[in-house]
């Protein structure tokens, strides 16, 4: 995006019109200066992102928690303080996987507890956030390798 390397901007100040086309500038102009008239505003989001990333841990923890509540990688990157790509390209050095996959892992974490409980396989799909049980069963058998049914039955 800033058509040179990153290595090549280290320790370096560049005016943001020399790095990105000049109506971007202006409008990341624009949306920051809400955050610089308002020191408030600013600690309040520095100290919400540090929070976040204060240990690597507590990092994968809220991403994990994100996953669980289907959050979009839209929100989940802007809670961080991150860019999308940032995101992502993180999710596959954190995780292995995108952050995609680890929504559909979540969920089927949470009907496996749900079956876990005694739930029926339908209501552990509806709970869980699938679209149907057939959903539930498809992914439960791409993941846990057998179908929701045959769990239930080997863990009661």
């Amino acid at each position: 995006m800033l058509g040179t390397s990153p290595v090549d901007l280290v320790d370096r100040a560049a005016a943001i019109e020399d790095l990105i086309p000049h109506d971007a500038a202006a409008g990341l102009r624009a949306a920051m200066l809400p955050v610089a008239r308002d020191p408030g505003l600013s600690d309040a989001l520095s100290a919400r992102v540090l929070d976040r990333m204060a240990t690597p841990r507590r990092r994968l923890n809220f991403i994990r928690h994100a996953a669980g509540r289907a959050a979009s990688v839209r929100t989940v990157a802007a809670e961080l303080g991150e860019s999308e790509r940032t995101f992502r390209r993180r999710m596959l050095s954190d995780f292995g996987y995108g952050y995609a996959t680890l929504v559909r892992i979540q969920r089927a974490a949470n009907a496996r507890h749900l079956l876990e409980r005694g739930a029926k396989p339908s209501e552990a799909a509806a709970t869980a956030g699938f679209a149907d049980q057939a959903h539930l069963t498809r992914e439960f058998r791409r993941l846990v390798g057998i179908t929701p049914a045959q769990f239930a039955g080997s863990s009661a």
